[in-house]
């Protein structure tokens, strides 16, 4: 059996019930047509249901030697946390990431975004530069207790191990009825991470959400 294993391009052409690949890396089994999600630790991993709630399916899968083709022919397939797609180099490839942060405020007082429930960053890898889009949304169920911001901007995680801002734009779609809320994007230099905080209202319970885009290239 032959698998070929997604985020990166690397395939292997080895038994899929000796692999076991990286935690909650996605990988797919060309004989069976069948996604398997790996846990760091079950050989062959966990086998993924595609059936998907519109009728679709995957097609189009080719010989990995001539060039895989995969299509997802659901009308929506969600995707967890995030999406990578980058090149086949195997040293340092070029690469674009989609990020989904999220919270929760119960004061105005500022508070970061995460990736999950473990409070996991958008952690940066060193040597490399970065271009980033970012949109914010927050909403309280109460009249006017609306945000939306948009940053737009490039920083660098330098060869002397710090992160820094090289240029950064924002625009403020609505701020709520006293432009009273408030979000940031920081380049945070001490968890080597792209850090976005929101400021909510004072007494209120707002939620927020944040779609993060990257483009980065490493150069050592």
């Amino acid at each position: 059996m032959t698998i070929q294993q997604f985020v990166t391009s690397e395939k292997n052409n080895i038994a899929v019930a000796n692999f076991v690949g990286s935690k909650d890396r996605l990988f797919f089994d060309v004989d069976t047509r069948t996604f398997r999600l790996s846990d760091g630790v079950t050989p062959g991993g966990l086998v993924i249901n595609t059936g998907g709630g519109g009728g679709g399916g995957l097609t189009g899968i080719n010989d990995y030697t001539t060039g895989p083709v995969i299509e997802l022919t659901d009308v929506n397939v969600s995707v967890e946390n995030s999406l990578t797609i980058e090149t086949d180099q195997g040293l340092q490839p070029a690469k674009s990431t989609s990020f989904i942060l999220f919270g929760q405020t119960t004061n105005s007082q500022l508070t970061e975004l995460f990736r999950d429930a473990s409070n996991s960053r958008l952690t940066l890898s060193n040597q490399t530069a970065y271009f980033y889009e970012a949109q914010v949304i927050g909403r309280g169920n109460a009249n006017n207790r609306y945000v939306a911001w948009t940053f737009k901007g490039a920083m660098d995680y330098n060869q002397a191990g710090n992160v820094v801002s090289l240029i950064e734009q924002e625009e403020v779609f609505e701020s709520g009825l006293n432009n009273q809320y408030e979000v940031q994007l920081q380049a945070d230099n001490t968890n080597k991470a792209i850090a976005i905080k929101v400021k909510g209202d004072n007494s209120d319970t707002m939620r927020w959400s944040a779609l993060v885009k990257v483009t980065e290239a490493t150069h050592t």
